[in-house]
């Protein structure tokens, strides 16, 4: 016996690992990093060893790397390139010691370390950090890196670490840099942990990954990959056993308040499983009877197959709507606490998506949550118990007819594994080409006029239609593996389950007299129960797979930290005096946008800034309002920093006017309420909208229900000043201490610009007043002016002063000034 369990025990790893995607080594460091087409094995073993990704530290003949060893801080896509490539950011291992010139060089923005990375500079910065054994493998690297940046468009290959290694993956934080508080919500808190060892030492992985293109070949295992061992592809057979009888333990808080409803659900579930068993088994019973014309007999077991099927019957239709009642209830539950999650990331979190990206995690991803964590623990414990009452039918009815029904079952199981792993990968590549599909039609549709004016509306048809065939064919893929193993299983499943037992147990009973007709008929019932059970568990766990990028994605989005929240003993705003003290801020991937900005304002004066740098411009609204945090000095509001501050204190006497206001589904009421305690009355409403200016908005042609018209595409459309007057009539009603502008007047002709800035002008009399713009539209209004270039204020005065130092501010006037005239004439 021994002699034969070491080779079965062989058969059986090597079974495994041939079926497990990221079992390798290779793999797993293939599917980490976002590595580009020419990149070699070793340079990816290299990567991982300097990064210290475990198993890797005899990797590629190493050794151990002596204490910290080096750190792989991101992956970022190099500007500018047609593909994406590993970017090694080298930083020392201890924070107290200086870098030497090399890996401060490696640490620059992208544009710049893609010109400084270097063999010689990959070798220095490793000997610099004692890990001169790592030096010669990064000089590879570099060199591997370097003729990446060569690479054609679209070879990149993406998929997370935890895929590989069993969730030691990496959880996401903020640049260390950045003062940032983790707050997930509480019910999420604990669990998530698993994802996201505490010692990794990593910085954020600010990567931008490249969609992989139709047909992209997915990381495949290598004969010459080193596999990771059979007790480790045990231990995921265990995992994902365990994840599917009781969801993934990230989401443990996550499920609690189901589990009521879900343990009476699954009741249901493993009832009804046994109940087809037992109908089987009545069925043959019968059959038996009417066979030795036991009438009675016959009759007793035909009423109780009714009552049993309708039982069964009966069972299903109440569980299925529970059921239904508990996914629907999940689903926008989850999709809620991640809306609002997504609200709170920081504009400076490294892995910020589009609209069209996070709309695409809120449905799909979340779907995606709610089968793994609620629909495959539901079904999965009845397919077991399911298994487990037929076979014990089948063995005690006939054990040779029982061993044939399950010899098609471990055939299947390897066709099940190979199909899950290959459908997971597929999903990846499918949600992100939808992603994709959904933005080129955005982007395309938006700038459509101008497609049509520059005569390149057929150019627009065609990369709308080559982004929709991407996403098609990859469908086409989904579905011929689909079609390949359903025909395939099916096939096996029916001759050995149906075929074979008809067969075989008829002409057993031809010829010895044994199994009797009922019981090989109740076998036939026997068999369609063991192969459904059989099915619907290969069937869960390749649904379990395809769930998990759903599920990594959304784990890496709730790990993102949020903007940080209020202090223990925040205090309300006693003023209305603003600061900018040394202020400096930076977002990944765009390096610094704010370096050491000194503003100060006083209570009731208003201050103009002038940045033609968008990001600048927002950087500090969203400073000001702690939307955010700085790298380095502080914004004060009423003299005391805005990080010790009640945040709701702080918006609640504050109003942001932004020059892109839109209006939200609704009526015009619950648009001029939104953000504002009511009640209030219709008159007050009036008024506001009143001072505003926002006359056309009172107009009973355009709006014949009054306040309770509709507005957007079911309603009244409103155009860009009635938005932007009607989130002016906003700040009438909610009469803040501190007013905010930003781009006001944007996307408005010069006329109907200054008539609004006329009325932000009247309605800011009396409040303290910061309007960030990018045009220095009536200057001469405002107390202060200051011009920012650079990220530092280049110069701040008084209008008559700025204009008398003939510096930026001069020219910007007089550019302003010649574009007004040139526009007003005919």
């Amino acid at each position: 016996m021994r002699a034969i369990k070491r080779p079965l025990c062989a058969a059986l790893a090597a079974v495994l690992l041939a079926y497990t995607p990221g079992a390798g080594t290779y793999e797993a460091l293939a599917q980490t990093f976002k590595a580009p087409a020419p990149a070699t094995r070793g340079s990816i073993f290299t990567a991982g060893a300097a990064a210290r990704v475990q198993p890797l530290s005899g990797a590629m003949n190493l050794g151990p790397l002596p204490g910290a060893g080096l750190r792989l801080d991101s992956a970022l896509a190099l500007p500018g390139s047609p593909s994406a490539f590993v970017r090694p950011a080298l930083i020392p291992a201890s924070a107290q010691t200086e870098a030497a010139p090399s890996a401060r060089a490696l640490a620059l923005p992208p544009a710049e370390q893609a010109r400084s990375l270097t063999p010689a500079k990959a070798h220095a910065a490793a000997a610099v950090q004692g890990s001169p054994a790592a030096g010669p493998a990064l000089e590879s690297l570099a060199d591997e890196i370097a003729r990446g940046r060569e690479a054609p468009e679209g070879r990149g290959i993406e998929a997370p670490l935890e895929a590989a290694f069993s969730g030691a993956g990496k959880r996401r934080t903020d640049d260390s840099t950045t003062p940032r508080v983790s707050r997930l919500d509480t019910w999420i808190d604990r669990d998530i942990e698993r994802w996201s060892p505490s010692s990794t030492g990593l910085l954020p992985a600010e990567a931008r990954f490249e969609r992989p293109g139709p047909g992209l070949p997915s990381p495949q295992a290598s004969d010459q990959s080193p596999r990771a061992g059979p007790r480790e592809a045990l231990r995921q057979i265990g995992r994902t056993l365990r994840e599917m009888m009781f969801g993934d333990p990230a989401f443990t808080e996550a499920t609690r308040p189901y589990r009521r409803q879900t343990r009476w659900a699954r009741g249901v579930l493993i009832a009804k499983g046994s109940l087809g068993t037992i109908l089987s088994f009545s069925f043959g019973a019968f059959i038996d009877a009417a066979l030795a014309h036991a009438g009675a007999l016959a009759l007793g077991w035909f009423g109780g197959l009714i009552a049993l099927t309708a039982l069964r019957v009966i069972l299903w239709k109440i569980n299925w709507v529970q059921i239904e009642r508990i996914k629907v209830r999940m689903r926008t539950d989850f999709r809620v606490k991640l809306f609002g999650h997504l609200q709170r990331l920081p504009a400076s979190y490294a892995g910020r998506g589009d609209p069209a990206e996070y709309s695409m995690r809120l449905f799909q991803d979340v779907g995606r949550i709610t089968v793994k964590n609620l629909e495959i623990p539901l079904a999965f414990p009845q397919l077991l118990i399911q298994l487990a009452t037929a076979s014990a039918f089948a063995f005690s009815t006939s054990w040779q007819l029982a061993l044939a029904i399950f010899a098609s079952i471990p055939i299947v199981a390897i066709m099940s594994w190979r199909y899950g792993n290959n459908v997971a990968r597929q999903q990846e590549h499918v949600a992100a080409l939808q992603a994709d599909l959904v933005r080129a039609g955005e982007e395309l549709l938006a700038s459509s006029r101008v497609s049509r004016a520059d005569g390149a509306e057929g150019e627009s048809k065609s990369r709308y239609a080559r982004s929709t065939e991407r996403y098609e064919n990859i469908w086409i893929d989904v579905a011929k593996l689909d079609s390949t193993y359903a025909t395939v299983r099916d096939f096996l499943q029916t001759i050995f389950s149906e075929l074979l037992v008809l067969g075989a147990g008829l002409a057993s009973f031809i010829f010895l007299g044994t199994p009797s007709v009922g019981q090989v008929m109740a076998l036939r019932g026997y068999a369609g129960d063991l192969r459904g059970a059989a099915t619907g568990i290969f069937d869960q766990y390749n649904g379990s797979k395809s769930a998990e990028g759903g599920m990594r994605r959304v784990i890496e989005l709730f790990n993102a930290p949020e903007a940080a929240p209020d202090k223990p003993g925040a205090k309300e705003v006693s003023g209305s005096e603003v600061s900018f003290q040394g202020v400096s801020y930076a977002i990944p991937g765009k390096g610094r946008i704010l370096n050491g900005i000194d503003l100060s304002l006083r209570p009731k004066e208003r201050l103009l800034v002038l940045s033609g740098d968008d990001l600048a411009r927002r950087a500090m609204v969203d400073l000001l309002l702690r939307l955010d945090s700085p790298i380095g000095g502080t914004v004060r509001v009423g003299g005391t920093d805005v990080a010790e501050l009640q945040r709701a204190s702080l918006v609640g006497r504050t109003s942001l006017v932004h020059g892109q206001a839109l209006t939200l589904p609704g009526t015009l009421r619950e648009n001029l309420l939104f953000g504002i305690a009511g009640p209030i009355p219709d008159e007050k409403l009036l008024e506001a909208l009143r001072a505003a200016g926002a006359m056309s908005l009172l107009d009973m042609s355009r709006m014949p229900q009054g306040l309770d018209t509709p507005l957007g595409t079911d309603g009244a459309v409103l155009d860009a000043e009635e938005r932007q007057r009607l989130a002016l009539a906003r700040v009438v009603l909610k009469d803040p201490t501190l007013l905010v502008a930003e781009d006001i007047g944007k996307g408005l002709e010069t006329g109907r610009s200054r008539l609004l800035g006329r009325t932000f002008e009247a309605l800011s009399k009396g409040k303290t007043t910061l309007v960030f713009s990018e045009l220095p539209e009536r200057g001469e209004s405002y107390d202060k002016i200051a011009v920012i270039e650079g990220g530092i204020v280049a110069e701040i005065g008084t209008h008559a002063e700025l204009m008398a130092l003939g510096g930026r501010y001069t020219r910007l006037v007089e550019a302003y000034r010649a574009s007004a005239a040139a526009s007003a004439q005919p």
